[in-house]
């Protein structure tokens, strides 16, 4: 079963980063809304995908980096 855990969407800005359950493994989804890139990570743990949720949440609620660093960020958190 695949569905949503959690959402940010940046009221003001460009992203919107997801959480979802996938099967099995979780992934986290970073998303452009002005370009349309999406880019994201699978995880096999809750824990490890909440980490990765937590790290780019304070990135974009602080207004830290662009997306594409945002995104390097999302495959190395």
């Amino acid at each position: 079963m695949n569905y949503t855990i959690a959402m940010l969407d940046e009221v003001h800005g460009e992203c919107s980063l997801n959480l979802d359950s996938h099967g099995n493994k979780y992934l986290v989804g970073l998303y452009n809304k002005t370009t349309k890139d999406y880019a994201h990570r699978t995880l096999d743990s809750i824990d490890g995908a909440y980490d990765v949720f937590e790290t780019l949440s304070k990135a974009i609620c602080l207004g830290l980096y662009s997306f594409a660093d945002k995104k390097k960020l999302l495959m190395v958190a």
